[in-house]
């Protein structure tokens, strides 16, 4: 019942096509090996009659994938003309024309009806009609290079006309470094003139190097441990001047080391300074340790962007909000 009611909407030239089809396509199951198969030959009638169907509903993108697999299948001049006809129906027009006219030459095969002549001579007659359809486009440029739609032009041939489909094209024409690009849309027939220059520059622009900085931000631990060597220095060298003095004045009051009871309170007084002088040394060694790990600790690395014309290697100490920025470019 569905094929009933879809046979009602096929136009004459349909049922003509389709018969076509079946008888020419008949003398094709009894051929030597390496031409369609059995299988090849009945699916490409049902390629081509599906074709048919899409070309009823105007679905001629449709029509034209199943008309394609039927002459893929079975390349005649029957199937072929269809292809043909829907490629031009949907603007593939060269695409079409190329196809129509090779149908045209394909040669007579032994046991081949009517239909399949007659395809060949309606093939050359579309093919003929088509080239009217054909629009073509002249690039006018100085440029060097010329592409349309991707395809590179041949040097000799770039200020001709170029035959092409009608529909959206676009122009990209180089010379060295320096590019231009248009675009247009060609009406079937159309012969167009476009003017194109090549004043886009197109050199990579360079890529400045990053500055690097070492951030020096201390933190508490970090001021501590400076007050801490900074008092330790001051007790140390405080109480070692007056123990070294002491010990002087005692070098005269002791021959051979033996010291009177006078100069008992002269000796102890140096032993304290002494003891003092040394503690506070030793103070100011473990804050300096400490400064240099918080210092440390207070530095990093940050890389930002920044213009540089050469190479250089460059130090400074910048003061910043709650401690220095040491800058540099390495």
């Amino acid at each position: 019942m569905a094929l009933a009611r879809t046979r009602t909407k096929w136009s004459f030239s349909n049922f003509a096509a389709c018969a076509a089809l079946v008888v020419f396509l008949s003398p094709q199951i009894c051929r030597a090996d390496g031409e369609p198969s059995p299988a090849d030959v009945e699916s490409a009638k049902v390629a081509f009659t599906e074709g048919l169907a899409a070309r009823t509903k105007n679905d001629h993108p449709g029509a034209l994938v199943k008309f394609r697999a039927a002459y893929a299948l079975v390349p005649t001049p029957i199937t072929g003309l269809e292809v043909g006809r829907e490629l031009i129906e949907t603007g593939k027009i060269l695409e079409g024309r190329a196809l129509l006219l090779e149908v045209s030459r394909m040669p007579k095969k032994p046991g081949e009806s009517e239909k399949a002549q007659e395809a060949r001579d309606e093939a050359a007659d579309l093919a003929q009609k088509a080239h009217a359809k054909l629009a073509s486009l002249t690039v006018e440029t100085d440029a060097t290079d010329v592409s349309i739609d991707d395809v590179a032009i041949p040097k000799d041939a770039t200020h001709a006309p170029r035959v092409l489909d009608p529909g959206h094209h676009v122009v990209v024409v180089r010379s060295g470094t320096k590019s231009g690009r248009a675009e247009v849309d060609l009406a079937p027939g159309d012969q167009h003139q476009i003017h194109v220059d090549a004043d886009h520059d197109d050199t990579p622009k360079v890529v400045e190097p990053p500055k690097s900085h070492i951030v020096f931000r201390p933190r508490t631990p970090f001021y501590a441990s400076v007050i801490v060597t900074g008092a330790g220095l001051v007790v140390g060298i405080g109480a070692g001047i007056p123990a070294v003095a002491i010990a002087g004045h005692l070098a005269s009051e002791c021959p051979g080391k033996k010291c009177p009871p006078s100069a008992q309170g002269d000796l102890d007084a140096t032993l304290a300074l002494g003891w003092v002088s040394t503690i506070g040394f030793a103070v100011a060694g473990a804050g300096a340790i400490a400064t240099i790990i918080t210092a440390a600790l207070s530095t990093h690395r940050e890389t930002v962007p920044a213009p540089q014309t050469q190479p250089q290697t460059t130090v400074r100490l910048v003061p910043a909000l709650g401690g220095f920025l040491l800058e540099g470019t390495f």
